[in-house]
């Protein structure tokens, strides 16, 4: 599918998580880091809605399917779902940390 078939719709409070971060990387001297870092990170969560599909399915710690896919991006796990029927990847949480399952 072609990246205009999907549309990216960002929680505010997943959009918060990167504000947040954002904010602290300034807060420690660099701004200019900060705005770099906060670029990146949403050029790569935009690419989502050119393959949404790509990323898996994740599973609960008792390896249950949630409604959820799950995309690690600067350390940071972003969880989200697609409406298919609107075309649509919500980004629902993004949360510090890639290390966990």
């Amino acid at each position: 599918m072609k990246s205009s078939d999907y549309k990216l719709v960002i929680l505010s409070e997943a959009r918060d998580v990167v504000r947040l971060q954002s904010q602290h990387i300034a807060a420690q001297g660099n701004p200019q880091n900060a705005k770099r870092w906060k670029r990146r990170f949403f050029n790569q969560l935009r690419a989502l809605a050119n393959f949404p599909l790509k990323f898996p399915i994740y599973a609960d710690e008792n390896g249950i399917p949630t409604p959820y896919r799950k995309v690690t991006i600067l350390g940071y796990s972003v969880y989200y779902t697609i409406e298919k029927e609107d075309k649509t990847v919500v980004v629902v949480l993004i949360k510090p940390g890639a290390l966990e399952k």
